[in-house]
């Protein structure tokens, strides 16, 4: 849904990204979230897909009204919380997250970035499961990534299969890695086998 199969691989529909192209920037919050998903559907075409829509990401960052109802969900003691509580809970949300919305040079820069990455999509490869995977990754203080790829039947190059990247912060996995760069590298290699291509054999 979405893409386009064919010989030499997946695309994104091309209709999807003509309206990507012509979609013009948001005004609020519920446009931010609806363009972003839209955005993220397509985010493993896209090197560093979460470093670039961090400035779009934080304008949709917690509110009071969120830090209230987790802190209710999360005592055993509260009252459960209803459907109808939720709602005007996400109502609130919104009306402060708006208050708050400001489209300034680097939200208008990094919406670009991504339109651009996604109009230019590369094809990504068909798996050839009974080849080697190969997992990158790279990490940083404030994020962190990967790419899954295959070397081409010409042994000329790789041949790229999926784009993965997060600005999760990696405390745990650094502190579990002892900051040493090769453990933190097997680390990583770890997690993406694991949530990203568990049915591949890297």
């Amino acid at each position: 849904l979405g893409h386009v199969v064919g010989q030499d691989g997946i695309k994104p529909d091309p209709d999807k990204l003509k309206a990507i192209e012509e979609k013009p920037h948001p005004s609020c919050i519920k446009e931010l979230r609806s363009d972003l998903g839209l955005f993220s559907y397509y985010r493993g075409f896209v090197p560093y897909f979460s470093d670039i829509a961090k400035p779009l990401s934080e304008l949709l960052g917690s509110s009071p009204e969120d830090k209230a109802l987790k802190k209710v969900l999360q005592d055993p003691a509260a009252e459960p919380v209803t459907g109808k509580q939720k709602k005007e809970v996400r109502k609130a949300r919104e009306q402060t997250l708006n208050a708050s919305f400001v489209w300034g040079e680097s939200q208008a820069q990094a919406y670009e970035e991504l339109r651009r990455a996604l109009v230019a999509a590369p094809v990504l490869a068909h798996p050839a499961f009974g080849k080697p995977f190969i997992v990158d990754t790279d990490a940083s203080q404030v994020a962190w990534g990967g790419v899954c790829s295959q070397v081409s039947d010409q042994g000329e190059g790789r041949l790229h299969i999926d784009f993965r990247h997060s600005t999760t912060p990696l405390v745990s996995i650094l502190v579990s890695a002892g900051k040493d760069f090769s453990r933190l590298q097997a680390s990583l290699n770890s997690v993406f086998q694991r949530t990203r291509y568990p049915r591949y054999e890297v």
